[in-house]
């Protein structure tokens, strides 16, 4: 069944679901203050393999440490800083109100959303997107030395074509290095 997440969380935080989606309860506060582990997966592998949801998106949470989610669409936010290391079959939507540093892949679509001011950077590690990826981010927008981010099979750097399913702060095929 359904897994719900409530407030007051503490470390670590590890809510699996082998049968459905992992949401939070309305009007709750995430407070976590170590690493989190969040899989809704039904632990079978192949054609039996089934994802579920993973929504702990409220705009008072907190998620201190690492976040590692494995399910199918994955929304999460941050009232601060958001690490989130990702593997999704369908589309995530990630905001953070501070630095955001993402990895992963992504089955289709990513959006993320940072707010604040230009401190408020948004980072990619070694992360492949199958479908678009949307930044908005006041802060700089690049890949972590040594990494590579693809979106929907290409490169996003200067030494690659023009990547049309990139989208940073509204400008359609920005180069992010």
């Amino acid at each position: 069944g359904r897994k719900r997440a409530h407030s007051p969380a503490t470390a670590p935080f590890g809510p699996s679901s082998r049968g459905g989606a992992i949401t939070q309860l309305a009007a709750t506060t995430l407070n976590v203050k170590g690493t989190s582990t969040l899989k809704a997966d039904n632990g079978l592998v192949g054609t039996s393999d089934v994802r579920y949801g993973i929504t702990l998106a409220n705009t008072t949470d907190r998620l201190v440490g690492a976040v590692t989610a494995v399910g199918a669409n994955i929304s999460l936010y941050d009232a601060t800083a958001l690490t989130a290391a990702l593997t999704s079959t369908a589309a995530v939507s990630l905001s953070s109100a501070g630095p955001l540093r993402v990895s992963g892949t992504i089955g289709t679509n990513l959006k993320t959303l940072t707010t604040g001011t230009s401190s408020s950077t948004t980072t990619f590690g070694n992360t492949t997107v199958k479908g678009t990826l949307t930044v908005t981010s006041p802060g700089a927008v690049s890949e972590a030395a040594g990494t590579e981010l693809l979106v929907h099979g290409a490169g996003t750097d200067a030494t690659d074509p023009v990547n049309n399913y990139v989208t940073v702060n509204g400008v359609k095929g920005k180069v992010i290095q």
